[in-house]
Order: C-alpha cells, then sequence, then structure tokens
C-alpha cells in the first residue's frame, strides 16, 4: 500500500478530531445554553477545536491543488474559508473564556456546507480524487452535527471522516499519486 503526503495529511486532521472527541465527553460545557467556559478542559477543547479546523484549511487548500476543475477549486475555496472561519471564531472563545464571534462561526457553517455540498456533486460526477472523498467528508460532517447535538461528540464522526479520506488518499488512482511524494 502507498501512503501518500496526502493521505498523512488526512491522518493528522483526524487524529486532532479524536482528540476533539475526547474533550467533548470529557466537558459539561454546552455553548447553547453556558457562555462562558468554566473548566480547564473546556478550554482545552476550544483550543483543540480552532487547530481542528485550522487543520481541515490547509487539507482543503491541499487537496485542491490536485483538483483539475475550476468549480472543484471555487467549492474547495468556500469549504477552507468555512473552516478558517470557525477557526477564528473557535480561538476568540478560547481566548476570552465566553463565546465569542458567534455571527462568523455561523456564516464559516454555511460556507463550509456550501463548499462540502458542491463537491460532493462533483464526486457523484467523477470531477474531484479521490473518488468519493467529498461525500465521505459531507457525511462526517453531517453526523457530526447530529451526534453533537445528542451530546455524543461530533468530533469522532469528524475523525472518522478524515480517516476515511485517508484511506481513498492511498487507493487514488495512479496519475493522482505521480503528482504526490509517495513513501512505500
Amino acid at each position: 500500500m502507498v501512503t501518500t503526503t496526502r493521505a498523512r495529511l488526512a491522518l493528522g486532521v483526524s487524529g486532532i478530531y479524536a482528540a476533539v472527541g475526547v474533550l467533548e465527553l470529557m466537558s459539561d460545557h454546552d455553548p447553547e445554553e453556558d457562555t462562558l467556559l468554566v473548566e480547564g478542559v473546556d478550554y482545552a477543547l476550544e483550543w483543540m477545536f480552532a487547530g481542528a479546523v485550522a487543520a481541515t484549511a490547509v487539507a482543503l487548500v491541499t487537496f485542491g491543488l490536485v483538483i483539475g476543475s475550476r468549480w472543484g477549486r471555487v467549492a474547495v475555496g468556500a469549504g477552507a474559508a468555512g473552516h478558517g472561519l470557525l477557526a477564528v471564531s473557535a480561538a476568540a472563545t478560547a481566548a476570552s473564556g465566553r463565546e465569542s464571534l458567534d455571527a462568523l462561526f455561523g456564516i464559516g457553517v454555511i460556507l463550509l456546507l456550501a463548499g462540502y455540498l458542491s463537491l460532493t456533486v462533483l464526486d457523484i460526477r467523477r470531477r474531484v480524487q479521490p473518488s468519493r472523498g467529498a461525500v465521505a467528508l459531507l457525511m462526517g460532517y453531517v453526523a457530526a452535527i447530529i451526534t453533537d447535538g445528542m451530546g455524543i461528540g461530533g468530533g469522532f464522526m469528524l475523525a472518522a471522516s478524515w480517516a476515511a479520506i485517508a484511506h481513498l488518499w492511498t487507493r487514488a488512482p495512479s496519475a493522482v499519486r505521480r503528482s504526490e511524494i509517495t513513501v512505500s
């Protein structure tokens, strides 16, 4: 099996989201009820989430470099910008100790969902690599929203979707692999 740099990047993002999931289970903070961060685990969770969404933005931009279509690059850009806005909002929340920049967070969610939906359409039409990768991202994000609302921890769903992306990158067609640094 060939391990690509993109697969490693996706595994790194997956690992950060898994850590977010663990911290979510440890935290009693509910942003819909509590606007203040109280415990140390709440701060750690917020900083870890900020790092996870920032790493996601970097991963999306890196993946966008091999997308051949203009619409694919626009969709990846929207998803990356959305994650960037989430990172800024989460970092502001962690720094201030209270929910901050909620409007920015909402705009970020809308942008990343628009990007993921557009990428999924392109994925179904076989215009992005790795094949089925955008579907995994969208399903993971929707599952994260659902499980986060149930109090289970959405970080684990995002970790699973990024682990799937890593797996798909190892199976990507050889034409895509040739454009990357590979390690056997």
